[in-house]
């Protein structure tokens, strides 16, 4: 993500680590931002992952794009807890928005916030 936002490395020098997301056992993403959350809103904040595993039960039975978009955006729209910030289906090298009939991975990123949290999530999606 970084390098699609400064492909021209006018920061400083920095080195990429990329590893899996880490989740509990419920698929929330690990973050030192849960811990502010309420039991309740921790609830509410699994909406995150269970949209984006909509999106990709979409796309694996033969969804375009707008399928994974509106599976996803569909929790969202169920839950009165959690407010959608941003979902977007991207190329995962350049953040860039992919277009319908886009074949091969594509990242969701989606962006909530759950009380007064604003929590982020990702998935990679093969159409």
């Amino acid at each position: 993500m970084v390098k699609a936002q400064n492909p021209l490395g006018t920061r400083d020098p920095i080195e990429i680590i990329e590893g899996p997301t880490i989740r509990d056992s419920k698929g929330l993403a690990l973050s030192s931002r849960n811990k502010r959350l309420s039991k309740p809103a921790l609830q509410s904040a699994l909406t995150l992952p269970t949209a984006l595993a909509e999106a990709a039960l979409a796309a694996e039975r033969g969804g375009g794009a707008s399928s994974a978009y509106f599976s996803a955006s569909s929790v969202f729209s169920a839950s009165g807890e959690a407010k959608l910030d941003y979902l977007a289906l991207v190329n995962p090298a350049t953040f860039q928005a992919i277009e319908e009939g886009f074949k091969g991975q594509a990242l969701m990123i989606v962006a909530a916030t759950v009380g007064d949290v604003r929590l982020i999530d990702n998935r990679l999606i093969t159409f």
